[in-house]
């Protein structure tokens, strides 16, 4: 892919994301009052469970003991955090389909959007926890990365010198080392080579780690223009949660931030996710081998629309 391409996967992202922009806020509505629902429910059950056992959370004191943390950690902790990565991977899902259909010109539906999402959430759950603990591991590792740069490029000039003696050493080379010692270059590195999972456990028949190696040779192909589009769609998600935390923080009427947290939600979530579908169907053409569900017949739904919009103002 040439740099000149760069603008327009852009331009074609944005323009899917303007198009589907409705459907995407009645998308995230649904599911985000499924999720309130279905953990009202999982809390309804679970904390009278955890309750009961307050002789073995509490100490003397009435505080809670590091075992009882971990317990509640556990029986609480767990299943909600696993419910939240389940719902996150449904709402990519659904949301990468309707900027797939936006990108080509077909019919959009919540509907399908959602069965959709349900059906790739394993696989896009699997990917999502990857990334994270990957980065996690790898922002936990930075320091010691820093200094095995150092140590790469204060041990080059001896590294050369044998290799000038005809000796096989092997070094990692001045450019490799550098790379290295400058902070947090690891992580940002594999999140750029992973960050077009979403489109492709969204949109491809393959597992989470297959998503992943699919992401890092469609980065490959993109070349630098891809890892630009990326970076920059990164760095807008973080200037405009930046600016409603402000907007937030100024003491604006709460219906006012109420609406602008919903169509907040809406651009943080669905214009990063249409800007990568956009960029992965740039190096990676649909392909009907690689379909993840086969394509429905649509017919308007009047019905859905109006759901989405009384969800919408609900919420």
């Amino acid at each position: 892919m040439h740099q000149g391409q760069t603008a327009s996967i852009i331009r074609a992202g944005l323009t899917a994301f303007r198009r589907s922009f409705v459907r995407m806020a009645g998308l995230l509505a649904a599911t985000s009052v499924l999720l309130a629902v279905v953990l009202w429910g999982v809390l309804a059950v679970l904390v009278p469970i955890v309750w009961e056992q307050r002789p073995m959370l509490l100490d003397a004191g009435s505080g809670l003991t590091l075992g009882g943390a971990a317990l509640v950690a556990l029986e609480i902790g767990l299943p909600v955090a696993l419910l939240g990565l389940f719902s996150t991977a449904v709402a990519w899902g659904a949301l990468a389909k309707l900027a797939d259909d936006a990108l080509a010109q077909r019919a959009l539906s919540i509907r399908v959007a959602l069965a959709w999402g349900f059906r790739r959430a394993p696989a896009l759950a699997s990917a999502t926890a990857l990334v994270v603990a990957g980065s996690a591991v790898l922002f936990l590792l930075a320091p010691f990365f820093v200094v095995a740069g150092i140590i790469g490029l204060l041990g080059a000039p001896i590294a050369a010198a044998l290799r000038g003696r005809a000796k096989n050493v092997r070094w990692p080379t001045p450019r490799t080392s550098l790379l290295r010692a400058l902070p947090f270059v690891e992580p940002v590195r594999l999140i750029v080579r992973w960050g077009l999972f979403i489109p492709a456990a969204s949109l491809e028949q393959n597992s989470g780690r297959s998503a992943l190696a699919r992401s890092r040779h469609s980065v490959a192909e993109s070349g630098l223009a891809g890892t630009f589009v990326i970076v920059g769609t990164g760095i807008s998600f973080l200037v405009v949660a930046v600016a409603f935390d402000a907007v937030q923080r100024s003491g604006a009427p709460v219906a006012a931030v109420l609406a602008l947290f919903l169509v907040t939600q809406v651009i943080l979530t669905g214009a990063p996710v249409a800007i990568l579908t956009a960029l992965f169907r740039s190096v990676t053409p649909r392909s009907s081998a690689t379909m993840a569900v086969a394509e429905p017949q649509l017919r308007p739904r009047p019905a859905m629309h109006a759901t989405a919009f009384g969800l919408i103002i609900a919420l």
